[in-house]
């Protein structure tokens, strides 16, 4: 076998060893990472909101990591009509997550029709 060719199978092997050292990296740092959920339905009630209406929305986004912390926010459009005259803000009031029941919340309604609603659990 030519020297080249050697050299060239040489720096194959240790391209090939580093792909697959750093699949392999990347497969166990995902073990112990945060678990996403996207996209699934979420609510925010009149009495949290402060509106008129009850709020519904798929637009949501829970991060769930492996210390225990959670977030939950979800993103609403306000029915013409329900818009608050100004800005409210609640905080304090129970929310359920995936991961469990909190009263660490906040949600944001304002009167251009856009409401957040986040809560969180912290270990």
């Amino acid at each position: 076998m030519k020297r080249s060719t050697i050299v060239r199978l040489a720096i194959l092997g240790v391209v090939v060893a580093a792909l697959v050292a750093g699949t392999s990296a990347f497969a166990l740092a995902n073990s112990n990472g945060a678990t996403v959920t996207k996209d699934a339905g979420c609510a925010l009630s009149q009495g949290a909101s402060g509106l008129t209406c009850d709020l519904f929305t798929n637009e949501m986004i829970e991060v769930d990591t492996h210390a225990g912390t959670t977030s939950f926010i979800c993103h609403f459009d306000i029915p013409a009509g329900c818009e608050p005259a100004k800005a409210i803000k609640n905080t304090g009031f129970s929310c359920g997550t995936y991961a469990g029941g909190t009263t660490d919340t906040q949600s944001v309604v304002s009167p251009g029709g856009k409401a957040v609603l986040i809560c969180q659990i912290k270990p």
